[in-house]
């Protein structure tokens, strides 16, 4: 990137990485530490005309976190997971969960 002049570099995080949970510790400090690579590289670039730039996606459905909508959408009195999994609905526990990054809410602590 340095001898082209230009270059992009984008990293993928999570919010795991500013948020602690006891269930994510090592997924979430491999995140922390792609933050500090993506920062380190940025200023590494700095006028080079290359980037360094990060992605932190909220929380994402899969079928690893079923258990954990099933148990959000029981404390919103559904039975239905479906309504934790689809953020269009007004009671999506996706949207809600994936709020700020003071907001901590895990499994172990909703069930």
């Amino acid at each position: 990137m340095r001898e082209r002049g230009w270059g992009r570099c984008i990293q993928i995080s999570s919010r795991n990485a500013i948020a602690a949970y006891a269930e994510f510790g090592p997924y979430g400090a491999a995140k922390a530490a792609i933050n500090n690579l993506t920062l380190s590289l940025s200023k590494a670039l700095a006028g080079t005309g290359g980037t360094s730039n990060g992605i932190m996606p909220g929380l994402v459905y899969t079928p690893l976190v079923d258990h954990w909508f099933e148990v959000l959408a029981k404390q919103q009195g559904s039975g239905d997971p479906a309504v934790g999994r689809d953020p269009r609905s007004g009671t999506s526990c996706a949207r809600r969960s994936a709020g700020s990054a003071s907001q901590k809410t895990s499994p172990s602590r909703v069930a």
